[in-house]
């Protein structure tokens, strides 16, 4: 049983490259986060090659998601969608807020 969770996530999670890049939009997307946390992120993890793969990807995937909005947008009119920001708490939460705070005191 182990043999094959390794395997799946080798399969999913194995290098940068095998991971879903919605995760990263998302991340990217979210008010508190930009693409430059993302980057820094990856920074603390990752070569600068690998980074940079992962950035330009994530960057490609922005640009096909504006021009695919913005074509619909053009005949739908401006319409506006209102999110609740995500509940708090965890150990996860304090790790996100630590990470933050290093990015913004570097910054």
């Amino acid at each position: 049983m182990a043999a094959s969770m390794k395997r799946k996530y080798e399969k999913y999670w194995g290098s940068a490259e095998n991971i879903n890049p919605m995760l990263f939009l998302a991340v990217v997307l979210d008010p508190r986060y930009k693409l430059k946390y993302l980057k820094y992120c990856f920074e603390t993890i990752y070569d600068a090659e690998t980074v940079a793969k992962i950035v330009v990807k994530v960057e490609q995937i922005l640009q096909r998601l504006y021009n695919s909005y913005n074509v619909e947008g053009e005949s739908d009119g401006d319409k506006v969608s209102k999110s609740d920001s995500p509940p708090k708490g965890g150990v996860k939460e304090t790790i996100r807020r630590r990470l933050l705070e290093n990015y913004l005191q570097q910054q």
